[in-house]
């Protein structure tokens, strides 16, 4: 039989908002019930601002692609670990950003505020070796996928491998569970129907034992078990 469909929450773009229009680009979308969000940017604080009164709250995988934080500058990445209601999500593979300054980001922001994404590519899982993707070639070596010029281009974790690198870093199984479930629940719109367990809501379920998937529950079926 087929599974339950599930919840399908708000459209979503990244944009850099000192682009041409960008900041009314920002209005425009917010006005039509998507999200923008703030990224692949060396926006100013005066800019971001703007942006922020636009409507845009949230920042795509911090420190990559934007300007970082300098002890003379706070830089897009400052403003996001600082800003009051910003929220961003950050590539939690270790690789993309180091996992100490992966734990600071989290801990300056607090972990109501994050979401833990993997910016997994299609060759994720399938190894090392020599990929095709968008047409050019992609090399994963050691479980980092870089292009032929040695930069790094998208990951090749899962999800769960992020909750694992936090949970490693000293972070609870209460504070993964809210950076990768209830916190985007909540970006994308559905976190009155998915993304923790209460009555009511949808029995989208992992249960986890020494790091690993012993029972999946979508919708309320079993998909996957084990224990």
């Amino acid at each position: 039989d087929d599974l339950p469909v599930p919840a399908f929450g708000a459209k979503l773009m990244t944009l850099a908002p000192e682009s041409d229009r960008g900041v009314e680009l920002v209005r425009d979308l917010e006005a039509s019930g998507w999200k923008a969000l703030i990224g692949h940017t060396e926006a100013p604080l005066s800019v971001l601002e703007s942006a922020f009164d636009a409507g845009a709250r949230h920042l795509t995988h911090l420190f990559n692609a934007m300007t970082g934080l300098h002890h003379r500058d706070l830089g897009v990445a400052g403003w996001g670990m600082t800003r009051g209601g910003v929220t961003f999500d950050i590539i939690a593979d270790g690789r993309h950003v180091a996992p100490a300054v992966l734990e600071l980001a989290i801990r300056a922001r607090g972990v109501e505020e994050v979401l833990l994404i993997s910016d997994s590519v299609s060759p994720s899982g399938m190894g090392d070796g020599e990929y095709e993707l968008w047409g050019k070639k992609l090399f994963v070596e050691e479980g980092t996928a870089k292009t032929h010029a040695g930069t790094i281009s998208g990951s090749v974790i899962t999800l769960l491998d992020a909750v694992n690198l936090c949970l490693s870093l000293g972070f609870t199984a209460s504070d993964a569970a809210l950076m990768s479930s209830a916190n985007p629940a909540r970006l994308l719109g559905i976190d009155l129907e998915t993304g923790s367990i209460e009555v009511g809501k949808r029995a989208d379920l992992v249960a986890l034992r020494d790091g690993k998937a012993v029972l999946t529950v979508v919708g309320g079926r079993i998909v996957h078990e084990d224990l």
